[in-house]
């Protein structure tokens, strides 16, 4: 074989490997890309969310996309770690093989670091005292000595009845302290959104920003909370009021009104007023 055979069959390997480690290279790329534009982000609860670490599932590729009725059975069963309307923060975005987990102000109480009650039931055992006199019992061959280790046993087996009902009460009273703690916390601990997809298309292709947005928008809003406050009709002072002075403003004229078109910019949000003769005839907002 010539050199140069061998050459170009290395090239071709190396070409191989470096297409395929730019294939492998870009759902990381898009996981850098949902964190940066997503986490450390305020959103808006659109829908009560659970108070448990399996929050609600989505299923983008299914209609409806959510489980109405396994929705329903985690509210009651958990309660309400974030009401509809509530400004929480997305504190993690992370990528599985089948879903991507968005985690709202904690990501939900129940992973695996976190306390649970395990139900308990006292036993009491017979102490020795009791073992010895019923092998005394069973040897005895006197009718009178038989009765009264009958007699004693009984006495017995009631202390230990009682003492078995006081340990359980006391368990329980343990427990129902630790489960109030505990739904104490799962009501600060947040909730998550978890994102499915089908078979394992995430370790080829990650959603952009743009399009997980979309699938969430139902469920979170992504808009400046300030935008719910504003209306056409408005004055100038009465949106500058809300928003502050602009970060630009073109001013025009249509007719014998004057307009101007003033632009507020945040790092992840441009907002858009258009005036007329000093009114808001049209609002936009738009995700960076």
């Amino acid at each position: 074989m010539r050199v140069t055979d061998v050459l170009i069959g290395v090239g071709c390997v190396v070409l191989v490997w470096c297409q395929t480690a730019t294939v492998r290279a870009q759902p990381a790329e898009g996981v850098a890309a949902l964190k940066a534009a997503l986490e450390g982000r305020q959103v808006t609860m659109s829908i009560d969310m659970p108070a448990s670490h399996g929050g609600i599932d989505v299923y983008p590729q299914r209609e409806p996309d959510i489980d109405a009725e396994a929705y329903g059975l985690r509210l009651k069963e958990f309660g309400t770690a974030l009401p509809r309307g509530t400004r929480a923060p997305i504190t993690l975005i992370k990528v599985n093989t089948k879903n991507i987990e968005i985690h709202l102000a904690g990501g939900g109480y129940g992973t695996r670091n976190d306390p649970v009650v395990v139900p308990r039931v006292a036993y009491i055992p017979k102490s020795a005292r009791e073992l010895d006199l019923e092998k005394e019992r069973d040897r005895t061959r006197d009718p009178a000595r038989k009765k009264e280790i009958e007699r004693q046993l009984l006495s017995l087996s009631m202390d230990r009845s009682r003492d078995t009902m006081a340990e359980n009460r006391r368990i329980e009273l343990e427990e129902a302290i630790k489960k109030a703690e505990i739904a104490r916390k799962r009501l600060e601990r947040g909730s998550r959104i978890n994102v499915w997809y089908p078979d394992k298309r995430l370790e080829q292709w990650v959603p952009s920003p743009a399009d997980l947005m979309q699938v969430l928008a139902r469920y979170v809003d992504f808009s400046d909370p300030r935008l719910a406050s504003l209306r056409k009709g408005m004055t100038t002072a009465d949106v500058y009021a809300v928003l502050g002075f602009p970060s630009r403003r073109r001013p025009g004229t249509q007719g014998d009104y004057a307009t101007s078109i003033d632009t507020w910019e945040t790092r992840r949000e441009v907002i858009e007023v258009t005036f007329v003769d000093g009114l808001a005839v049209d609002i936009t907002s738009t995700q960076k």
